[in-house]
C-alpha cells in the first residue's frame, strides 16, 4: 500500500515495479522470497535494453488482450489474476493465479531474449531464423516483438514465413520513411490473432493484416533511388545478403574486422576525385555519397589502403584485387560519376526486392526495372527544372 501511494504521489515507478508489487500483495510471506528469484530471472533475461522489462511485459500482455498502451498495463496484469473485487475470485483463487502467471512469465522470459539477443539466445536449430531477427534488430524494430512473441509462445509453425513478412514492411518503411504506428498496430493485430487461435492461423491471413503496410515495388524503387544509406550496420547486412546470392563464392563476409563497407566515392573526396566523378562540387558530392550504389564491402587492408582516393586508382589497385564477386561490377569502369552510382542502386534494390519480396508483386523484373529508372530519371530532371 505505502508502494502504491508512492506512485499516487508523483514519484516515477515503472509500469514492472507497479505489476511486481501488486502481485506481491496477493503472496503468503513464506511465497514472496520464491517469487522475488522468479522475478530477477525473468529480468536477467529481458532486461539488457532499456525499458527491457516493460516491453516484455507489454508484449506478453498484447498476445491475449490485442493493443495495449504502457499505461493500461497494471490493470491488464490485474484482470489477469481477477484482482478487482467483482472477479469474486477468493485470496486463494487469486493466489493461484499469480503462481500460474509468474510461472508463465518465467517460460516466455527465455522466448522474449530469443527476439532482443538472438545471437546469444536462440538454439541451434533456430540458426535459420535468429539471424533475421538480428535484422529486424538493426532495423530498430522493436514493435514487431509483440507479433513474434506470440508466435513463439503459441508455437507458431511458419514462424520463419511470420518473419519474413514482417522483416518486409519493416525495411520497406524503413527506406520509406513510414508510419511505425501503423505497423505497430498490425503487429498487435496478429499477436492477438495469434493469441486467441493457439497459433494455429494460415499465414495467408497475416499477410492480408501486412499487405496494406507494404509499400508496392514501384514506390519501394522511387524511395529506395533517394534513400541516405547512412545506418552502417543496417547496409552492411542487406550487402552481406546480396553477396549471399553469388553463386561463384565461398567467402566468409560477416567478420566486420576482415570487411568492411566502403564509400567507392569518398565521404571526404579530394578535388581530383570529385572531379574526375564529373560532379559540380562539394554540395553535390553531398547528395550523391551516401546512396546505396556508393557502397560496397570490401577486404579490410584494402579498404584501409584505399582511403579517399579517387575511382581511377581504388578500382586498378584495389577492386580488382578483391575476393569479393560484387567487386567485379566495376571492372569495365574508368571512371565513376553520380550516372553510374543512380545505375548501381538501382540494381540494388532489384537485389533486395529478390530477397524481401513483395508478398503479392514479387520482385522487380528486369523489364520492370528499366520502366522504372526511367520514370525516376524523368521525375528528377523535372524536379530540377522546376
Amino acid at each position: 500500500k505505502i508502494f502504491e501511494s508512492l506512485n499516487d504521489r508523483g514519484v516515477d515507478l515503472s509500469q514492472a515495479d507497479l505489476i511486481k508489487n501488486k502481485l506481491c500483495s496477493f503472496l503468503a510471506d513464506d511465497e514472496i522470497e520464491d517469487f522475488g528469484e522468479k522475478w530477477a530471472s525473468i529480468k536477467e533475461h529481458v532486461g539488457a535494453e532499456p525499458n527491457g522489462m516493460v516491453n516484455y511485459l507489454r508484449s506478453y500482455a498484447i498476445s491475449t488482450h490485442g493493443s495495449v498502451t504502457k499505461r493500461e498495463l497494471l490493470d491488464k496484469f490485474e484482470e489477469e489474476i481477477g484482482a478487482n473485487t467483482k472477479s469474486g475470485y477468493t485470496i486463494k483463487q487469486k493466489r493461484k493465479k499469480v503462481h500460474e502467471l509468474i510461472k508463465d512469465l518465467c517460460n516466455h522470459a527465455v522466448k522474449y531474449s530469443m527476439l532482443t539477443s538472438p545471437e546469444e539466445e536462440a538454439p541451434d536449430n533456430c540458426d535459420s531464423w535468429s539471424g533475421k531477427v538480428l535484422f529486424l534488430n538493426k532495423l530498430q524494430a522493436k514493435t514487431c516483438r509483440h507479433a513474434l512473441l506470440s508466435a513463439l509462445m503459441n508455437g507458431y509453425k511458419d514462424l520463419e514465413k511470420l518473419i519474413d513478412v514482417i522483416t518486409v514492411v519493416q525495411l520497406r518503411n524503413v527506406i520509406a520513411d513510414g508510419n511505425p504506428n501503423k505497423a505497430e498496430q498490425a503487429h498487435c493485430e496478429v499477436a492477438k490473432l495469434i493469441g486467441q487461435k493457439n497459433g494455429d492461423v494460415p499465414i495467408e491471413t497475416i499477410h492480408k493484416i501486412y499487405i496494406p503496410l507494404i509499400q508496392s515495388n514501384e514506390n519501394f524503387f522511387d524511395n529506395f533511388m533517394q534513400t541516405d544509406a547512412v545506418s552502417i550496420p543496417v547496409w552492411r547486412y542487406i550487402l552481406e545478403q546480396i553477396h549471399n546470392l553469388s553463386p561463384v563464392t565461398e567467402m566468409e563476409i560477416s567478420d566486420t574486422s576482415k570487411v568492411h563497407v566502403e564509400h567507392i566515392l569518398a565521404i571526404k573526396a579530394h578535388e581530383d576525385s570529385i572531379e574526375e566523378s564529373r560532379l559540380s562540387g562539394h554540395e553535390e558530392l553531398k547528395r550523391y555519397v551516401h546512396k546505396v550504389g556508393n557502397l560496397t564491402l570490401l577486404d579490410k587492408k584494402l579498404n584501409i589502403k584505399a582511403q579517399n582516393d579517387k575511382f581511377s586508382i581504388k578500382n586498378s589497385e584495389f577492386y580488382t584485387h578483391s575476393r569479393i564477386p560484387m567487386n567485379d561490377y566495376f571492372n569495365k569502369l574508368s571512371i565513376w560519376t553520380k550516372e553510374d552510382i543512380e545505375k548501381r542502386t538501382s540494381k540494388l534494390c532489384q537485389e533486395v526486392s529478390k530477397i524481401w519480396q513483395h508478398p503479392n508483386e514479387g520482385s522487380i523484373t528486369d523489364e520492370q526495372l528499366v520502366k522504372l529508372f526511367k520514370a525516376y530519371k524523368e521525375k528528377i530532371k523535372l524536379d530540377h527544372n522546376i
